[in-house]
């Protein structure tokens, strides 16, 4: 897949996610809604303002836009366990920490 293809397919996702027509989306980038419509159809490819502008209106990182939605599927998953993932690797250090700590008073 193309990054055209994946911005396209990533920009209507966003786009409807945050509950924006085209118009909106277009209204809040100073853009026509026909340059939003052309970028999500992948008739056009925006240049790294536009990009930024989208970017900032959909509140997510540029490079989310142009990741191949294979992989924006699982960098989300990543996302939705990354707090449980490190609320169990604090806690490990916690009890590896609070481990020594007993054996170094102990002395053994």
């Amino acid at each position: 897949m193309s990054v055209r293809e994946s911005l396209s397919i990533n920009l209507r996702m966003y786009r409807k996610e945050k509950g924006l027509s085209q118009a909106h989306l277009a209204e809040l980038c100073d853009l026509s809604n026909g340059h939003i419509a052309e970028i999500e159809t992948g008739n056009r490819f925006p240049g790294p303002e536009t990009l930024e502008k989208i970017a900032s209106a959909l509140d997510v990182n540029a490079a989310l836009l142009l990741m191949s939605p294979e992989l924006l599927k699982d960098f989300s998953k990543y996302q939705a366990l990354k707090p449980m993932i490190e609320g169990i690797a604090n806690q490990v250090s916690r009890d590896v920490l609070q481990y020594v700590s007993e054996k170094l008073e102990k002395g053994t």
